[in-house]
């Protein structure tokens, strides 16, 4: 699975009340090219392995310009974009 643990947040929904989320997982990259275009990436948050929360985020041309070997630009510009901190 493609997640990382980040500085657990607190949330409430009607379905599971209040929670504590301590990953983010990226789950698809898409509509992305390397020739000056942006690209998208969907996302959950979870607790104890499960999808709590889930949405999409736009990464910018200049972001996938600078994507190389690895996704460690991605993940720290959705979690940036989502204001969480990766641990």
């Amino acid at each position: 699975m493609n997640t990382r643990q980040i500085q657990p947040i607190q949330t409430w929904s009607p379905e599971t009340g209040e929670t504590s989320l301590d990953t983010l997982c990226l789950k698809d990259f898409y509509h992305y090219s390397f020739d000056n275009g942006g690209g998208k990436v969907n996302y959950t948050l979870q607790a104890d392995q499960l999808d709590i929360l889930s949405g999409t985020i736009d990464v910018p041309s200049s972001v996938i310009q600078q994507w190389g070997a690895d996704d460690t630009i991605i993940w720290d510009y959705v979690a940036d974009a989502l204001n969480l901190t990766l641990v």
